[in-house]
């Protein structure tokens, strides 16, 4: 009973294990593989074996090569994007996306106000772009995704009230282009 709960553990692990990791493969060991464990006097009812690959998080990689070709100045900040769309439960491309409408990349915007994201109608200035860019994270986050709205249709709205069909669709085809 000790051995068929320890197994059960086991596997439980391995499922739990599976769920905190990018890709993980389980299979049962089929019958010609228990038979050598069988012959080595190794049980082998209820066996399972993981077989576990960590992939490398390519997201900061893919992200600043994508602003660089757009000639952005955000690019040397993918990086940040990233670690702002993790902590406020975000897709990573959509703070990155947002610019492209609002700045095009951050490129077009009010001299030195570090808002390539179009906040408050492009009038409020910040210290940086990566001020600007943990703000509108951490703001987005409060308004909206603590509500359960995390997408650009359900931001769109009160986002780009004017115009929110248009900044949508934008917004999405970015998003796919990253």
């Amino acid at each position: 009973m000790f051995i068929k709960n320890f197994c059960r553990g086991i596997a439980l692990g391995l499922i739990l294990l599976a769920l905190t990791l990018p890709t993980v493969n389980f299979k049962l060991q089929n019958p010609s593989e228990n038979a050598a464990l069988a012959a080595a006097g190794v049980s082998v009812a209820n066996t399972i074996t993981a077989e576990v690959k960590l992939e490398e998080d390519q997201r900061v990689e893919t992200l600043r090569a994508y602003l660089e070709s757009k000639n952005s100045p955000l690019a040397d900040l993918a990086e940040t994007f990233v670690e702002v769309a993790d902590a406020y439960e975000l897709d990573y491309r959509f703070l990155p996306a947002i610019t492209g409408i609002e700045s095009s990349f951050g490129k077009i915007q009010l001299d030195a106000s570090y808002n390539p994201f179009g906040w408050g109608g492009g009038y409020i200035y910040f210290e940086s772009f990566e001020e600007a860019i943990r703000t509108v994270g951490f703001e987005l986050y409060e308004r909206c995704v603590k509500v359960g709205s995390n997408t650009p249709a359900e931001i769109g709205p009160s986002y780009c009230p004017p115009n929110y069909l248009r900044w949508i669709s934008a917004v999405d085809k970015f998003m796919a282009e990253i």
